[in-house]
């Protein structure tokens, strides 16, 4: 168990990160125009070649999600399992509402036959089809498997953070270069190995999920101020 005493004096932030939620807005807008432009043929006019490209704007969202998650609940040891589990449910009412509907919906006007819709619903309930490449093309999933992705990211959320905690700032650099470094290299491999696309991974994407809260810990460790509050060090 990590004693929290021993380190930094963690405080409640107040106030929100501009730049942070600027950043999340800008990677939501290009990710849409991305959607707009490769299913309903939407021109940007210049700007059309960079928008086509906006699938890779997913990696910063799910950086700046870990980032923002770790700054939300810096306060918050999440030690014992009341702590853990009241985590959870705040971060499943979060996203399960609107997926259940979504759900739901696909399931009444879904063109695949009602045996696909059956044997599959175990794996959508439960938010694991992003473990299964073969299903982004099935259903809702081609959407959906985001959510998949950061259910994961949520679930593994209390355990990376207490890891990376214990870790100083060199191992932390030395960690976030690792993650980089598979990242950055996994399409070149898939793509020349002509493996299954690793675009919807659950574990690709908690990577960067995790590079987003080591980036916090890193800029909270040298600092000892985010958001306008100072820590003791």
């Amino acid at each position: 168990m990590v004693n929290y005493s021993n380190k930094q004096e963690y405080v409640m932030p107040h106030e929100r990160l501009l730049t942070i939620d600027l950043l999340k807005i800008g990677a939501v807008l290009i990710i849409f125009a991305f959607h707009c432009n490769m299913h309903l043929g939407v021109e940007f006019s210049f700007l059309t070649p960079f928008i086509s490209q906006g699938a890779v704007v997913m990696d910063l969202f799910f950086i700046v999600s870990g980032f923002t998650l770790y700054y939300k609940y810096q306060s918050d040891t999440l030690l014992d399992q009341k702590e853990i589990m009241t985590f959870y449910y705040k971060r499943l009412a979060a996203i399960y509402p609107l997926y259940l509907l979504i759900l739901v919906i696909f399931f009444v006007i879904g063109t695949e036959s009602i045996q696909q819709k059956i044997i599959t619903l175990p794996i959508e309930l439960s938010l694991l089809q992003s473990w299964f490449s073969g299903l982004f093309s099935f259903s809702h999933n081609g959407g959906t498997w985001f959510l998949s992705c950061l259910a994961v990211c949520y679930a593994l959320y209390p355990l990376a953070r207490t890891w990376i905690y214990q870790l100083n700032q060199r191992k932390r650099m030395a960690l976030l270069i690792i993650i980089y470094l598979i990242c950055a290299s996994t399409p070149f491999i898939t793509s020349e190995l002509a493996l299954p696309n690793m675009y919807s991974s659950p574990l690709l994407r908690f990577l960067q999920f995790l590079s987003g809260g080591i980036l916090f810990e890193m800029v909270k460790g040298k600092s000892g101020e985010i958001g306008g509050e100072t820590y003791a060090l």
